[in-house]
């Protein structure tokens, strides 16, 4: 990845590069190196490739990162209604920045989205995709893994609720 680019995926969405480019951090400060994430990509006709997801920042306390940035290029495959090269005018890349908590609720205040909140999303989806003109089978083994892997963390909350150390940066 280059400098430039470095630089553009460190854009917060709807702001001027506030966090600099990843090779201009202050002095004695370690370089956050931007790490793309690839398991959602197939390279079906390039449309995987409009869609980028850069982690942001290292591991923390608990050891997983907390800043994600989604870039979607509407340019990539843009197809024009005769078949031919796409000459209009190029759309905005789409930037979504997704923030985790960080820290335990009860030291650090909720600062961020949990993974619950996004399964709760992709639950809803599925489950108007079931719900719609072309239900599947394969939708709906996506969202009975996604109900099971929300019930599991929700197991994990009641449990570390039991063990008084919910919201804390204790297991």
């Amino acid at each position: 990845m280059s400098k430039d680019e470095k630089s553009k995926a460190r854009e917060i969405p709807g702001e001027k590069n506030n966090s600099g480019p990843v090779d201009d951090q202050p002095e004695g400060r370690a370089q956050v190196p931007v790490r793309p994430l690839i398991e959602h990509k197939l390279n079906f006709e390039n449309r995987a490739e409009a869609i980028e997801i850069l982690v942001l920042d290292p591991p923390g306390p608990g050891g997983a990162s907390h800043q994600y940035l989604i870039q979607v290029d509407p340019n990539i495959c843009r197809p024009t209604e005769d078949g031919q090269l796409d000459d209009r005018e190029p759309l905005d890349l789409i930037k979504t920045l997704i923030s985790f908590q960080k820290g335990g609720i009860a030291e650090a205040g909720v600062n961020g989205l949990t993974q619950e909140a996004l399964l709760a999303i992709v639950i809803d989806r599925l489950r108007s995709f079931q719900e719609g003109p072309y239900p599947c089978e394969e939708n709906q083994i996506a969202l009975d893994h996604c109900e099971r892997a929300l019930n599991t963390l929700h197991k994990r909350t009641w449990d570390r609720i039991d063990r008084e150390v919910e919201g804390k940066e204790e297991a």
